[in-house]
């Protein structure tokens, strides 16, 4: 069984362009239990068919939001990227929840950068200038 937060992945849909959620459903199916992403940026371009500057512009929103972050330089190893523990997906349930409280432990002692993905009860609000849109009557 394998578990993702919910909440966060709702509101992913809201706050990131089509071609980026196409990016994360991707990144879902690749990545490890907790996180983890097992191919370099340029191999996970080559596996969607778009140049490497492409996958980049495209994992720029998720970057912001901190859906998406880079791991420590000496870390790295080949590896550069996880996904958030607030928005990985686990082996279970239980797994979710101890990933999710050792997340916000480390969130509130400034280890980990805090998930970017605001909770709407209602639809964001439409930014100021775009068109109105109306029902014909």
């Amino acid at each position: 069984m394998e578990s993702m937060h919910p909440a966060v992945i709702s509101q992913l849909c809201l706050l990131v362009p089509p071609p980026t959620i196409q990016v994360m459903s991707y990144l879902y199916k690749i990545m490890e239990p907790g996180g983890r992403l097992p191919k370099s940026q340029a191999a996970m371009a080559q596996d969607l068919g778009i140049a490497k500057q492409t996958m980049s512009n495209r994992l720029a929103p998720l970057r912001e939001l901190n859906v998406v972050l880079r791991t420590d330089s000496e870390k790295r190893g080949g590896n550069s990227y996880y996904v958030h523990p607030l928005a990985a997906k686990y082996e279970s349930f239980e797994a979710m929840e101890a990933a999710i409280a050792k997340a916000l432990h480390e969130m509130k002692a400034g280890r980990l950068a805090r998930l970017r993905v605001p909770m709407y009860d209602a639809a964001p609000p439409r930014p100021e200038g775009g068109p109105v849109l109306r029902v014909a009557s």
